[in-house]
């Protein structure tokens, strides 16, 4: 699941989800907006906050952003 629509139907805002796993709201904005790749341990804590419901592979899976970006 994308990390946007979990905050959404969760309905948290992207300022309190940075504040629990404890990174940047910038840092984080780039990286839901696929303009950065997060980390293996920004993505690990990104999927235990939401249960697994995003999850750290789908984060980490470059290749398929570089596609949809190809095919805007």
């Amino acid at each position: 699941m994308d990390l946007k629509v979990w905050l959404w139907k969760n309905r948290l805002q992207l300022k309190d989800f940075c504040d629990i796993i404890g990174v940047s709201r910038g840092y984080m904005s780039e990286v839901i907006n696929y303009h950065k790749k997060p980390s293996g341990k920004l993505a690990y804590l990104i999927e235990k906050e939401t249960g697994g419901d995003v999850t750290a592979e789908y984060l980490m899976k470059q290749e398929y952003v570089d596609y949809l970006r190809k095919t805007a």
